[in-house]
């Protein structure tokens, strides 16, 4: 009994001496010094490790991890980031978020009244599980090396690359144009920004017609096409016809050019390689017969090494009249003018991938699917869209085939991401958010165009004509106002507010283009008939629930009637239209 009490009351002492200390001794010797935070993607889906090191600070001090979802800055984290974590000393775990989402975080430490704080740390959960896919891959094309003048594209190319290692993504595939003229220092600059950010991807590189645009444009007498190829091939470690396998998937690459074909063995990564005797073309259609005789041995091969498994084959020209944008004049017809009948007609195994035209990839029709499936590969660089709509017109006469993009069009920059597993096939496309310059990494976004497909089940397919055929959704406006902001003798300024698909958008269409007749009132005559894209292409931060269009052209002092149809992607029109009533006068003669 005796030894209990002393027991207590050594209890109490400890206790006493212990509270005076706290109220009355100085929290710590030294100031507070942050410790490293470590906040990495994990290895399990939606995971993120985090671990800390005890600083050197004597005295009683604690550990407060605050995460926020989302990219953002230090004060916008502890003003508004959740607890996740805290301890007295160093520490490490896991925590679990949304798969493929960024993570801000920030250590506080404290220490009495005194807080210091990280800097702030941005990471990814992880966005793929164990065992959930066989692969993933990077598809871009049209980088345009050497371009770019606000925002040089070898910048846009390092941003993709840091963001493409985010991501779960074994290899890149660079469909063509890596360069702008394929200048030696063009291919330089490429070196650099892939070395310096390559991560762990692998390399899948194809020559485009830009890569000898210097010789083809500029009539450089002094050099070669093959003196361009060598320059190609060089800086990528590559050659112009190419066939990989990555994690027991075939991945062949084909180029343009002329004359025969020379077998140059295993190299540079691949399991066979080869190269005509001109290799690379200015244009698209020189597709020779011995590379398609070489394309064909290598896909018969890839078929019965891996039956049933898809084949992604990589060319710079379009295959013609396959996904919007492959009409002539931007496509390559050597393998045959109809699709339905041509050289892939009976590889449903086959997925080409397609760039050139700088289309991007907001529109369903994309992707092309019939006897095999043909894919659209956007654009680092420009956007280009076509002929017969305003675009980024000044004046609202002349059509251009480039779109408003915010007003000031300093570039575009899509990608996509390829996960397989066995005969599955998904493909993502994501918008790197370019429109406005440079963006932080977290900007980047999801489009709402995503593809699934089992290229076993070829009658199943779901990107063919036939399905979209029934498919097709006329837009419809939700709200009728139409605003004139401004207007003269010959030119008028409209806003309205944009259409929409209705649900359930089977096709997953967008609202495509607008057309504006303008009817005299007196003649009942269409005068004047324009077009013009919707804002589809932009990031969504950029796209606005009106729309402001300058329109020229019309005849002075008429009265019209103003009529605004919408279209979707498979040109259906609305049965809708907005409309108003125009007076063509110039302001001056106003009373």
């Amino acid at each position: 009994m005796k030894n209990k009490k002393i027991q207590i009351r050594i209890a109490i002492l400890f206790t006493a001496l212990l509270f005076f200390c706290v109220i009355n001794c100085p929290a710590h010797d030294e100031p507070l010094t942050v410790p490293k935070l470590t906040f990495v993607t994990g290895t399990n889906k939606g995971e993120i490790r985090y671990s800390w090191t005890a600083t050197t600070s004597t005295g009683i001090v604690n550990y407060t991890l605050l995460v926020l979802k989302g990219w953002h800055g230090a004060d916008e984290v502890t003003a508004y980031g959740s607890w996740e974590a805290a301890g007295a000393d160093a520490q490490s775990g896991t925590f679990a978020g949304e798969a493929g989402e960024w993570y801000s975080a920030v250590l506080v430490v404290a220490s009495g009244s005194d807080e210091v704080f990280s800097d702030v740390i941005r990471t990814k959960a992880r966005h793929t599980g164990a065992g959930e896919f066989d692969l993933r891959f990077g598809v871009i094309s049209d980088v345009h090396v050497g371009a770019g003048d606000s925002y040089p594209t070898y910048q846009r190319f390092e941003k993709v690359l840091d963001w493409y290692n985010t991501e779960d993504v074994t290899a890149l595939a660079i469909v063509g144009d890596i360069t702008e003229n394929g200048w030696q220092s063009e291919w330089n600059t490429f070196k650099n920004s892939w070395e310096g950010h390559k991560g762990k991807l692998q390399l899948v590189a194809v020559m485009g017609n830009h890569e000898i645009w210097d010789i083809h444009r500029y009539g450089d007498n002094n050099e070669t096409i093959n003196n361009a190829t060598d320059r190609f091939e060089a800086a990528t470690g590559q050659k112009t016809n190419a066939h990989y396998v990555i994690n027991d998937y075939h991945f062949i690459v084909l180029s343009a050019g002329a004359g025969n074909f020379t077998d140059t063995g295993a190299m540079g990564g691949a399991i066979a390689t080869g190269r005509t005797d001109t290799p690379g073309t200015f244009y698209g259609n020189e597709i020779p017969q011995s590379v398609r005789d070489w394309a064909r041995i290598r896909i018969e091969l890839a078929k019965a090494d891996a039956p049933g498994q898809p084949i992604f084959v990589f060319l710079h020209w379009p295959i013609r009249n396959t996904f919007l944008g492959s009409e002539a004049g931007s496509s390559t017809p050597s393998f045959g003018i109809n699709p339905l009948t041509g050289f892939f007609k009976d590889d449903p195994e086959v997925i080409i991938f397609g760039g050139h035209h700088h289309r991007p990839n907001n529109d369903p029709r994309s992707i092309w699917q019939g006897g095999f499936t043909a894919v659209n590969v956007p654009t680092l660089n420009y956007m280009g869209l076509g002929s017969g709509y305003l675009g980024n017109s000044t004046d609202g006469v002349t059509n251009s085939g480039r779109p408003k993009i915010a007003g000031q069009p300093v570039g575009a920059g899509q990608g996509m991401i390829v996960s397989v597993k066995g005969s599955k096939v998904i493909i993502e496309n994501y918008d790197f958010d370019f429109n406005e310059g440079p963006q932080p990494l977290g900007n980047v976004v999801r489009i709402p165009q995503t593809w699934e497909f089992d290229v076993s089940q070829p009658f199943d397919f779901p990107y063919t004509n036939a399905r979209r055929e029934t498919q097709k959704t006329a837009p419809v406006f939700d709200r009728t106002l139409v605003t004139i902001k401004n207007i003269t003798d010959t030119t008028i300024e409209v806003e309205f507010p944009q259409a929409k698909i209705p649900g359930p958008n089977y096709g997953n269409e967008i609202v495509f283009s607008y057309r504006f007749d303008f009817i005299n009132r007196q003649t009942g005559v269409v005068e004047r008939t324009v077009r013009q894209w919707s804002d589809f292409m932009l990031h969504p931060r950029l796209q606005k629930p009106t729309y402001t269009q300058l329109i020229g052209g019309l005849t002075p002092n008429t009265n019209y009637e103003l009529r605004i149809y919408a279209y979707g992607s498979f040109q259906e029109c609305s049965t809708q239209y907005l409309t108003c009533i125009v007076y063509s006068e110039h302001p001056d003669n106003f009373p």
